[in-house]
This record gives structure tokens, sequence and C-alpha cells, in this order.
């Protein structure tokens, strides 16, 4: 593995870590310099990994700096409604988990505080073990970093053995039955390790799945984080039931135009490439006003 790549990964593990926080700054060009031992090219090329990666933000003049954290918003769901469709094969989630293959490339302790967060376990405690899904006789089309409480499974990686899925072997080896308690999506760039396992380019578009899974008394059994090639995979969310979309704006309309319409304005590009806004009455403010376009239930 060359000298750059070896170091981005090492800059991974302490930002996963939690040694900078979101916002928080990494050390400058000349101390990663003096700190691993190489030249600014490397360290120039193992910023830009994580750069394409989505792990830090590198502001000219500035330093380099740690991404921020997403968005949430919450949609509650039926886990038991969940079915893949794969081409002409329609599947409820429990049968699909028995088509498919898991197999372990990782394990090692790992400090993640997100991790003990969610387990609700002290960072000494957790475990993660990385994994490769796919269907038998094809490539990896998923790629799984799960986080355990290492005293309860101390064995597990031991007894993972062959191909087979996580929730078979829990169910087999430990007599759990798991269920879902959230699960979220989020979007990121294909990392280092990402990169390998799904053979896509560093930077390449990952959707996310992470949530946490638990045993029938509702204890959280794993933590878990899975990578798709964005181009493979879609989830769709179909709703039942009725939302106010649009709530009571009365009180905040723009005040009518003389002619008694309420005045509106839009941005549109001109052939030039630049927006412009122009009101309903086909108005346009004064030349210069422009601006340049812009980004519980079973297991499965």
């Amino acid at each position: 593995m060359s000298a750059y790549r070896q170091i981005a990964l090492a800059l991974q593990r302490r930002i996963d870590e939690g040694e900078w926080g979101a916002g928080g700054q990494l050390p400058t060009e000349p101390q990663l310099t003096a700190e691993f031992g190489v030249n600014r090219l490397t360290i120039r090329q193992a910023v830009a990994d994580l750069e394409r990666a989505g792990s830090v933000i590198v502001r000219q003049g500035k330093g380099i700096f740690v991404a921020p954290p997403f968005t949430q918003a919450e949609i509650a769901v039926d886990a038991a409604s969940q079915k893949m469709d794969m081409g002409s094969v329609h599947l409820a989630v429990g049968e699909l988990t028995e088509m498919l293959y898991e197999r372990v490339v990782a394990a090692a302790d790992d400090a993640s505080p997100e991790a003990g967060s969610h387990l609700r376990l002290p960072t000494a405690s957790i475990q993660r073990v990385d994994t490769v899904i796919g269907i038998p006789g094809g490539p990896a089309s998923v790629l799984t970093s799960y986080w355990f409480d290492k005293d309860r499974f101390s064995d597990l990686v031991a007894r993972w053995t062959g191909d087979v899925t996580l929730p078979v072997l829990l169910r087999a080896a430990y007599g759990i039955d798991l269920s879902y308690d959230w699960r979220g999506f989020s979007a990121t760039a294909a990392g280092l390790a990402d990169s390998e396992h799904l053979q896509v380019a560093v930077g390449h578009p990952l959707l996310v799945r992470d949530g946490v899974s638990v045993d029938a008394s509702g204890v959280p059994v794993y933590y878990l984080r899975r990578r798709y090639p964005g181009e493979r995979v879609k989830f769709v969310l179909r709703f039942h039931g009725e939302v106010d979309l649009v709530p009571d704006l009365s009180e905040s309309l723009p005040p009518r135009s003389p002619q008694g319409s309420v005045r509106q304005s839009s941005r549109h590009l001109d052939d030039s490439g630049c927006a412009h806004e122009q009101h309903d009455d086909g108005r346009r403010p004064a030349r210069g006003v422009t601006s340049r376009p812009g980004q519980p239930g079973r297991h499965g």
C-alpha cells in the first residue's frame, strides 16, 4: 500500500475515534510532514483522498477541517413491510438474507465514540467487524461495518466461518432474533477501504444505511454502517395516510401589488448561464443582480 494511502487511513481512524470533532482543525501540512516523516507531496495526496471521501474540507490559507455533520429527518415505517425487487424476483427481506453470502474481511478493536453512544457502551468495550455482501457467484455489492460489545460476543469472529449472513449466525450461535431499532440513510464518497472492497474509485458516490439492531429485550446487539455504490441500489418509501405539507401561510404572505395580485419573483438562467431574478409582471431588476447556479420488525 502506498505511503499516502497509509497516512490517509491513519488520519481517517483518528477522525473516526473523535480526536478531531466536526469542524475541528487537523494539524498543518508541515506538522503532518514532520509527524509521518514524509514530504509535503505525500501529505497532500493523503489529504486529497480524505477530501474526495468527504471526510475533510480544505480551506485555502486556513487549513484542513473535519467535515460538518448531516442534517437529520425522521420517518416512522413498518420494518416488516420491507421487500426487495431484483428484476423479476420479488422477495421479503428474510428470504433475501438466505440467498446472500456475507464474508468477514477485517476485525479489530475500535474505540468509536459514535458506536459507543449508539450501543450505550464504553468505547474500550467495542469491537468492529467489516464484511462484504453479495449474491453467490457475483462480486461484493455491499460493504458493512458492525460494532459489537466485544465481551458479549468475544468469540463471534471465530464462529463466523463460511459465507453465512450475520442474522443467521446470531440466531444459530447465540439464539438471538434481531429487530430493527432504527435505520438512517445518507450519502458519502467512497473512502480507501470502500474503494478496495467495492471495486470503485475513491470519491465514488455511495449510499449509506446505518442503524442499531436489538434483541428481544430491546438491548442493542450492534450498530452497523452499510455502504452501497450509488448506482446499484435504490430505497423507496411508500406512504399511507395523509399529511398536510403546506402550513397556513396567510399571516406571512408578501403584500399585494397595486393590481391586486400577490407579487412573486423567480430565478431563471439566461443564455449566458447566469441566473436572473424576474418578477411575475415581467420586470427585471437592475442589471448586475446575478448569481452563478449552485448541491421494529424482522431483519435483513
